[in-house]
Formats: C-alpha cells, sequence, structure tokens
C-alpha cells in the first residue's frame, strides 16, 4: 500500500495484538468480581493454549506468540483487585496443562479423525 495508509496485510500480527491486549484490559476491568476474573483468566488460558496448539504446525508461530502475550499482559494489567502474580500463574499454569492435554491427545479437536468417528 502507498506511504500513507494502513498496510495490514504484512502488519496483521501487530494489529491483532493491539486489539487483543485492549479486549484482555477490557474483560479484566470489567469484571469486578475476583472469582470472576479468576474464571476468565483460566479460561483465556485454556483457548489460547488450544489456538497455540492448532497454528503451530501450519503457520509461523511468532505472530500467536505474539498476540498471545498481548492477551496476558492485557489481562494483568486490567486486574486491580486481584493478585496480579496470582493471574499470571493461572494463565500460565492454564496455558500448560491445556497445551499438555492437547498434545497427548486426551482433548482432541474438532478437525482431528478420530474425533470424527
Amino acid at each position: 500500500m502507498g506511504k500513507n495508509g494502513i498496510d495490514l496485510v504484512a502488519f496483521w500480527p501487530e494489529y491483532l495484538a493491539g486489539a487483543v491486549l485492549c479486549l484482555g484490559f477490557l474483560l479484566a476491568l470489567f469484571s469486578q468480581s475476583p472469582v470472576v476474573a479468576i474464571f476468565t483468566t483460566v479460561c483465556i488460558g485454556a483457548v489460547a493454549a488450544r489456538v497455540f496448539f492448532v497454528k503451530r504446525a501450519e503457520q509461523p508461530i511468532g505472530p500467536f506468540v505474539l498476540i498471545i502475550s498481548a492477551l496476558a499482559v492485557g489481562l494483568i494489567s486490567g486486574m486491580f483487585f486481584v493478585n496480579r502474580i496470582l493471574i499470571m500463574v493461572l494463565f500460565l499454569g492454564s496455558f500448560a496443562i491445556s497445551y499438555y492435554l492437547h498434545d497427548k491427545k486426551i482433548i482432541k479437536t474438532f478437525k482431528s479423525k478420530a474425533f470424527l468417528k
């Protein structure tokens, strides 16, 4: 694109990471209950691991690491009433557990042939 335009094709990871950072911040900000914030963090960590697991073999992994990191930073920075270290540990823990479950085929993806029996 020209000098004044926005090239979404070339810079999609950066724009998506910025949008996800804002989304994570807003999700954390609007969940006023610590229980809801913790539950949301665990669910988002598990879903992020699933996206990472599915995309790791198909596409370059760098953009997805950037997007997942931006989501984690948005969540951590928006949680004013919950311990941020706890949120980081829960996000990383749910990410690791979900990735392990997907890797060991305990949780199957919809696209796998074993799922469509």
